[in-house]
């Protein structure tokens, strides 16, 4: 065992170590539950896959017709050479990418056959982003590489890169790229963290060594370019100068409606917030991101992507050349780049912007590769440290996915009808129903476009156009028809016609001159006529089409309209909402009278509302004007619902209206929480996975039989509780009884594979293993300043009693479904982990937080005594009771004689006396140079050598460690 456990880069508690043991004996099976001590990478399958854009190669869902769209390999840290952002770890540089387009490729063929996948590359667009990562994360990493540029001079290293680009361009033209275009290296001197690096001092300057080195680039990659075109047959390569149009906004930003050049929008330390990387708390993020130049640390906002794709989209030659793109793909020359631009979720660089117009005129294909400018998620789905799946990035997606930005999407909650773009909305799952509503969406195509991406009621109905085309393939046309005849419709849409259209502030007061309210409303009737005919002739004959409410009272419209008086709304957006409302019940009367068998129902939400407002008091609400969810402004409108300085009501059944821009919608009335952050990043489980261990459940590989040697059903953050992490996760963490419901379907499946009799023996001889409980401490009970509430109303007994008493019922369902040999793992010191330590402000370095370690110790005793209850009263049972509590106390209380040097502190650590303050994650993270001599690995988890000592007392330990009996005896036990 001791060789398994020292050869691992990481250990995640104790499960690697049950793992080896069980494939070395003849247990067939470790199933493995519990939150990130153990989890091997389930958070990386959470909320994730966009199907709006060219999809990222590792999704799973990136298979069959999806790939003959065009496919996304660009990897955040990566470069053009292999050793290019090893500081991040996991990365997928150039020359993987093209591997990774050589498999696809292959796909292709295989799918359609030679002629026409060669026909389909022929017609593609490739777009190559890369060479940046090249210079900020090798060349001039500080302190690591100054040797190398000591030895190395800078044209030396340019050439290096340019020859390297274009082996891998020529064997990108081999495998039938032809139409390609290079985007140069913009100017890395003037974003933030280079100015912070290289301590610019005037904000008007940029760092020169830095730029020097991107022109240098870009001299070369130019004549390269040209060479290309002239080298290769039929090749038509374009060069994209986004240095000179990033310089160009900078120069002259003003022009551009922005307000600063140099500093990051989302920051945490340093003059220009280059110093510490955008992520969870304590991040924080400007008030108006339209008007940041640079969207983070390294990265452009989501208003300098829009103005870079339009140039490269239509800019003459000295934005791009020989050729600008619209001008590369000539069939395209019709769609306009407001149609582009108005349908994209948002733009990172100029990749979405090209996707959409594909999409929009049937371009076949669209192959991306590239870094983190054009990343939409494949480093989610490698261990890497370059990760950009974390709050607050993604801010306006509503959570956060793999793309360097600040755009937003819309959510799906499993326990109503599934959204429409979810991988598992598929087979007899849309029998049932599907979701297709989309925040920002609108009737208008060009409703939302401050948001960018959403998908307006056009595009919805296209959407279901698929899904019918779907069921009548599973079910047959007539059953088809049936299901559809009898099946509930309900439409909710117009609002954001007005709010994120005729109203947007500013940029539509020409429109409101131009279309007086009465024009508008008749355009949006008259679409939404078409819409709702087109949706009848699919099959839909029962449609509720529900009215738009009195936005004029919601927080955001109170707010951009300076209502004083907190008892009134904002008038002129409620009398469009009326106008609207009115034409839309005449509507309804007329397509009940002119469409044979249709039956149309108007529901007055205006009404309904307004009612609600108007006597809050009786409805049991305190608060009818401001926002729960709140960060800025009287109302709490001004800024949208995210991580800190958010704050959260501490009552939310007592406040009418949830977030900035919406009313309560159906989550919020069926009081499922507020928005959240996810707070395990860096090296939690959620980001290292290892396929020598029990794989997680998510994971697209873990099926088959996969399954049948276990699963991993652990998350970052998840608890006994269903409440529990509700600060960090919006809808991503797998609590425990969520984890049992997965293990349910793994059960269905051994059966499915190896029949009844079969399954049931394995379920039998297999270990389960359960290690849950601490975060219903950390971040639910214990959270500073949110739970203080909690904790003054129910006493720790109490609260250790609901712990206690959830888990029976959790376990004994466990064991319900064939679980008989459990390990309960207890609850560790968690007054003792660096991030308690600093929010208690523990004063000496050998003492830790008492209060947490008592609650600790209260929960083990009765998880003891619930241990020994399920023994007696679960026939064939054996659970065994494991004391990590005991060991890691006896590990800090002794380290010396452990060989440890460092108990209190992190290994990898960014602020605090102790390293807790901010989780580990990627620079400025430093990282102590002997891990074996730490405790503790992050703020929260142990480290690798402090987990070889808890999994050898586990497995081999007495009864003062583990009891019963340890886990070798457990396993050999019949």
């Amino acid at each position: 065992m001791g060789g398994l456990l020292s050869d691992r880069k990481f250990i995640l508690g104790i499960i690697f170590a049950l793992w080896g043991i069980c494939s070395a004996t003849a247990t067939p099976a470790n199933f493995v539950f519990g939150d990130s001590l153990v989890e091997v990478g389930n958070n990386n399958y959470i909320s994730q896959g966009f199907k709006g854009f060219t999809p990222p190669y590792l999704a799973p869902t990136t298979a069959g017709s999806v790939i003959l769209r065009g496919v996304n390999y660009a990897s955040g840290g990566a470069g053009i050479l292999n050793e290019t952002g090893k500081i991040f770890g996991g990365r997928i540089n150039m020359d993987a990418q093209i591997d990774n387009f050589a498999n696809t490729r292959q796909d292709i063929i295989s799918g359609i056959g030679v002629p026409a996948a060669l026909k389909l590359l022929n017609r593609a667009l490739f777009s190559v982003t890369i060479g940046s990562n090249d210079f900020i994360n090798n060349y001039l990493a500080p302190i690591i590489s100054e040797a190398e540029r000591k030895s190395i001079p800078p044209e030396t290293f340019v050439g290096i890169l340019i020859a390297r680009l274009r082996l891998q361009i020529t064997r990108l033209y081999n495998l039938g790229a032809k139409k390609i275009v290079m985007v140069n290296v913009g100017p890395i001197g003037c974003i933030p963290y280079q100015r912070e690096v290289n301590r610019v001092a005037d904000p008007d300057s940029c760092a020169a060594f830095s730029n020097q080195l991107a022109r240098s680039f870009n001299a070369k990659l130019r004549t390269l370019v040209t060479e290309l075109n002239k080298n290769l047959p039929g090749a038509k390569f374009v060069y994209a100068d986004v240095y000179s149009i990033v310089e160009d906004i900078i120069d002259n930003y003003k022009s551009y409606g922005f307000q600063n050049t140099n500093s990051a929008c989302c920051r945490v330390a340093g003059r220009y917030g280059g110093l510490i990387p955008c992520g969870p708390q304590p991040s924080k993020v400007c008030v108006n991101r339209s008007k940041y130049v640079f969207w983070d640390a390294y990265h452009p906002s989501d208003a300098s992507n829009v103005i870079i794709a339009r140039r490269l989209l239509y800019g003459n030659s000295s934005d791009i050349s020989p050729m600008n793109i619209k001008f590369e793909i000539p069939f395209c020359k019709n769609f306009l780049m407001g149609g582009v631009f108005l349908e994209g979720t948002f733009i990172l660089g100029i990749i979405f912007a090209l996707w959409r117009m594909c999409s929009a005129i049937d371009c076949p294909a669209n192959f991306v590769f590239g870094d983190s400018l054009l990343e939409v998620g494949n480093n989610n789905y490698i261990p890497s440290l370059s990760k950009a799946d974390y709050p607050p990035n993604g801010i306006d997606f509503g959570r956060p996915n793999g793309r360097y930005t600040n755009g937003r999407t819309t959510l799906g909650f499993k326990e109503f009808t599934p959204p429409y773009l979810a991988p598992t909305t598929a087979g007899s799952v849309i029998l049932r129903g599907a979701n297709y509503a989309s925040g920002g969406g609108g009737i208008l195509n060009e409703t939302g476009k401050i948001y960018v991406g959403r998908i307006n009621m056009d595009a919805q109905i296209d959407y279901f156009a698929n899904t019918r085309q779907d069921i009548i393939s599973s079910i047959g046309l007539p059953a088809a028809v049936e299901l559809l005849r009898r099946s509930l419709f309900s439409v909710e849409i117009g609002s954001n016609d007005f709010l994120s259209n005729y109203l947007v502030p500013v940029i539509t007061e020409v429109k409101r001159k131009l279309i007086p309210p009465e024009t508008f409303v008749g355009i949006l009737i008259a679409r939404f006529r078409l819409q709702l005919t087109r949706l009848y002739k699919l099959g839909a004959r029962k449609m509720v089409v529900i009215n738009i409410g009195p936005i004029g009272c919601i927080p955001f419209e109170r707010e951009v309209n300076l209502v004083a008086d907190p008892d009134l709304c904002a008038e002129f957006p409620n009398q469009l909402a009326r106008l609207f409302n009115a034409k839309l019940r005449t509507l309804v009367t007329e397509l009940n009278k002119n469409l044979p068998g249709a039956r149309f129902v108007y529901a007055n939400a205006y009404s309904i509302v307004e009612d609600i407002i108007d006597n809050y008091i009786s409805y049991g609400f305190e608060n009818r004007n401001s926002a729960c969810c709140s960060t800025v402004g009287r109302y709490g409108g001004l800024i949208a619902c995210g991580p800190q300085p958010t704050m959260v009501c501490e009552d939310r059944s007592k406040w009418k209206i949830h977030s900035w821009h919406y009313f309560c919608t159906v989550e919020n009335l069926f009081g499922t929480g507020t928005s959240c952050l996810f707070r395990f990043w860096g090296f939690s489980g959620e980001s290292l996975g290892f396929k020598e261990f029990t794989p997680p459940y998510l994971a697209p590989t873990t099926a088959g039989p996969v399954i049948l040697k276990g699963v991993n059903y652990a998350s970052g953050a998840g608890g006994i509780l269903n409440e529990t992490g509700k600060l960090f996760v919006r809808v991503g963490r797998i609590n425990l009884d969520a984890q049992i419901d997965d293990f349910t379907n793994t059960r269905q499946d051994i059966i499915s594979r190896i029949g009844l009799p079969a399954a049931v023996e394995l379920l039998n001889r297999a270990l389960f293993s359960v290690t849950i409980g601490s975060n219903d401490f950390i971040n639910n009970y214990l959270s500073p300043v949110i739970s203080e509430a909690e904790r003054k109303s129910i006493p720790p007994e109490t609260f250790v009693g609901i712990l206690i008493a959830r888990l029976r019922l959790q376990i004994t369902r466990l064991y319900n479904l064939g679980a008989k040999k459990i390990v309960m793992v207890n609850v560790g010191p968690i007054g003792c982990i660096p991030y308690q330590r600093e929010v208690n402000r523990v004063a000496d370095p050998d003492s830790c937080a008492a209060f947490p370690n008592q609650l600790a110790c209260s929960f083990n005793a009765k998880l003891r005594t619930l241990v020994t209850e399920l023994n007696k009263n679960l026939p064939g049972a054996k659970f065994v009771y494991a004391d990590v509590y005991s060991i890691v106390e006896d590990i800090i209380d002794n380290y010396k004689s452990y060989g440890f040097q460092n108990t209190n502190s992190a290994c990898c650590r960014v602020a605090g006396r102790y390293g807790g303050l901010i989780p580990c994650g990627p620079q400025p993270s430093k990282v102590c140079v002997n891990r074996s001599k730490y405790v503790f690995w992050d703020a929260y988890h142990p480290s690798d050598a402090s987990n070889v000592i808890i999994a050898r007392r586990l497995l081999y330990g007495n009864s003062s460690d583990i009891s019963p009996m340890n886990v070798v005896q457990l396993l050999q036990a019949s």
